[in-house]
């Protein structure tokens, strides 16, 4: 039987981390930080193996995966169905108004 492995990454860091905002399924893109988290973060996948790359179709998840996917060229397989979990009227508010 072969072995299988599956490695899961979030997305590099946006404003919206940064300001304590809760994202959902708001469309942010990663920021000058949570580029270099993935470029780090393509460095240190660079010497692995991987048969494919899924990735949400949210903007910071898929800016993240085609960082990391540099060192693979691998198609990127987008799939809705690993989309960050709605999170209605709180979507684009402050952490705290969520209590």
């Amino acid at each position: 039987m072969s072995e299988i492995s599956l490695t899961i990454c979030r997305h590099g860091r946006t404003d919206y981390n940064d300001k304590g905002i809760v994202q959902g399924q708001v469309e942010t893109e990663i920021n000058e930080t949570g580029e270099e988290q993935a470029e780090a973060l393509a460095e240190r996948l660079s010497t692995r193996e991987f048969d494919a790359i899924y990735s949400s179709t949210m903007k910071r998840a898929l800016q993240t995966a085609r960082i990391v996917n540099k060192h693979h060229g691998l198609e990127i397989n987008r799939a809705d169905s690993i989309r960050e979990v709605e999170r209605g009227k709180y979507g684009g508010e402050p952490f705290e108004e969520m209590v």
